[in-house]
């Protein structure tokens, strides 16, 4: 399965709590985030000691699985407080052939399914990633592999949705049809309000629905925003135990005010035509960039221009394509420049 979704949009914490009551129905759980693994050799090692962790009862066990599968490697342990052992696996060999060590690692999780009789199940977070790590070269070879497993089942997740798509949605790559496509959508407005109004009245906290509504449009119902801004909500109800217009105003002051360096530092990292720009989206997503009265209207240099600006904030992950149109990620990022443009 392929699962897309936007950055903070919570597919982490799907795959995870997924992961968390398969483990509890006993399936072996592989989680691998992709997006932390700097070179081949690292995710070959990272590959083949979460194999062996989370398939083995304890670390003799997963030593000798590592010995009898994957060989010159030397196993490595790392005590982690009492009683509680990570393991991981370094390389003995610098220089040893990391296309073949990662060939072999790709069959061991169906080789272990087979062997325990029990389906496995394999999750890559951010695997857009893989391209910074010779990443057609492993998207053939793992394709190669994993096509012919019957019983381990393979979930691969990513936010760039444009990176994604090439990977799996272009004809001259590995991975094209390799299998089914989900894209977590917004959570409805009317099941959001509810749970907000559920979770605040548990807490002795009263809200009226037109300002569930406010906050819900403000964040447009994204999980990771709306839960940033009703703890800071939350905060300033205090002593009145009830949510006001004021509280929600305050509320959002304070988030500026917990990102106000950050925002500073991405905004100073952007040259002027890149700030016009995101001015630009901060007043109306729908608006033609490329027209000549947006161009003239925001200073943004030409067409081209234009196009080359959009590549450079979406290479710095400050802007995204949806559609035709193109939108600021952050949503508070958003609100920030708005305030900033006007």
């Amino acid at each position: 399965m392929i699962i897309y979704s936007p950055r903070r949009f919570g597919k982490t914490s799907l795959i995870l709590e997924t992961i968390h009551r398969l483990k509890k129905e006993g399936f072996p759980c592989i989680y691998i985030d992709v997006s932390t693994i700097t070179s081949k050799r690292d995710f070959a090692q990272r590959l083949a000691s979460t194999i062996a962790k989370e398939t083995s009862k304890g670390i003799s066990e997963a030593v000798r699985k590592i010995k009898e599968n994957i060989p010159k490697i030397t196993p490595k342990i790392v005590l982690k407080g009492e009683g509680d052992m990570e393991f991981f696996v370094e390389f003995e060999d610098k220089k040893s052939d990391m296309d073949k060590l990662l060939l072999n690692l790709y069959d061991l999780p169906q080789r272990i399914a087979e062997k325990k009789k029990k389906k496995l199940i394999v999750a890559f977070d951010e695997f857009q990633e893989i391209q910074r790590l010779d990443g057609e070269d492993i998207e053939k070879n793992l394709r190669a592999k994993i096509q012919h497993h019957s019983d381990v089942a393979y979930v691969f997740m990513g936010s760039k949705r444009h990176l994604m798509e090439r990977i799996f949605n272009d004809k001259t790559r590995a991975f094209y049809k390799i299998g089914k496509h989900l894209s977590l959508r917004m959570i409805p407005k009317e099941e959001f309000s509810a749970f907000i109004i559920k979770r605040l009245k548990e807490t002795g906290i009263r809200i009226e629905l037109p300002l569930v509504d406010e906050i819900l449009k403000i964040t447009a119902c994204h999980p990771y925003y709306t839960q940033m801004l009703m703890h800071e909500i939350w905060n300033e109800s205090y002593p009145e135990r009830v949510i006001t217009a004021e509280s929600v105003k305050r509320g959002m002051e304070q988030v500026f005010l917990n990102q106000e360096s950050l925002f500073v530092n991405l905004w100073d990292s952007v040259s002027s035509k890149q700030r016009n720009l995101l001015v630009a989206l901060s007043a109306d997503e729908e608006l033609s960039l490329c027209a000549q009265s947006t161009i003239i209207k925001y200073e943004l240099g030409s067409a081209a221009t234009v196009n080359k600006s959009l590549k450079a904030l979406e290479n710095k992950e400050l802007v995204e394509q949806k559609g035709e149109r193109y939108r600021i990620q952050d949503i508070f990022f958003k609100e920030w420049v708005k305030a900033r443009g006007s």
